[in-house]
């Protein structure tokens, strides 16, 4: 069974951008052995675009990734523990957009994500609402559910992991936003033995460097103050005679 058209489409541009030069004869053995070991280097690189950190360490939370108010799962009176599903990489931590319990439709209680050694429920927090955590692939809320939110739905947004590629699966090159990330960063992991004969690699990196940092911008621009910055006009008077 050879690799689908999508895939064999991306082994070439890597191909092409490493070699400049097209793989001759990608339907052969060679060729799909090449594109069995590109297969290997992007899911290798999708465990890394998975864990990028923007320029003051916090998670990028790519927005190709997101689902808003996904359903974390259901409160149950007394339990203060929910089980996340496997899929979830991370659950998004950002202020206005927090985990919410909702019954019947109505938002019952808001809780702040926080991270493990802030989970409190004291008088002395510095948040109105109670938190949760994240920890081990499950989320510890502050306090117990109560029964004004008994059966009611978890809700909150997470970043999904990636799939990974495969003989039968591509559908990551059609997530990933813009998709030339994924061949340069494949590129310059694929171009690494490459070094030394010669010295190709420091360029890939490079221009992924620029392409990824272009990237998180692009990504970040919709999370910025909600604000707009005007200009205070009030100065503006009438003719005066």
């Amino acid at each position: 069974m050879a690799y689908s058209a999508k895939m064999t489409s991306f082994a070439q541009s890597v191909y092409l951008g490493i070699k400049n030069q097209y793989f001759n004869d990608i339907a052969g053995t060679d060729g799909q052995t090449y594109i069995s070991q590109i297969v290997d280097f992007l899911s290798q690189y999708l465990d890394e675009l998975e864990t990028i950190t923007d320029s003051v360490g916090q998670p990028v939370y790519w927005n190709w990734a997101r689902t808003m108010d996904y359903t974390l799962g259901t409160a149950a009176v007394g339990q203060s523990v929910i089980s996340l599903d496997s899929s979830i990489l991370n659950v998004v931590a950002v202020d206005k957009r927090r985990i919410k319990v909702v019954v019947g439709g109505n938002v019952i209680s808001y809780w702040d994500l926080v991270s493990p050694n802030q989970l409190s429920s004291d008088m002395y927090s510095d948040s109105y609402y109670d938190k949760v955590t994240s920890v081990g692939g499950s989320l510890y809320f502050s306090r117990v559910f109560n029964s004004n939110e008994d059966g009611g739905t978890v809700l909150g947004d997470v970043i999904t992991s990636l799939t990974r590629p495969s003989l039968s699966d591509s559908t990551v090159l059609d997530i990933v936003t813009p998709k030339q990330l994924l061949v340069y960063g494949v590129m310059k992991n694929a171009s690494l033995p490459d070094i030394v004969k010669g010295e190709l690699s420091p360029s890939f990196v490079q221009k992924y460097n620029d392409l990824l940092s272009q990237a998180i911008l692009f990504n970040n621009a919709s999370t910025d103050s909600k604000t707009v910055v005007r200009a205070d006009l009030g100065n503006i008077r009438g003719i005066g005679f």
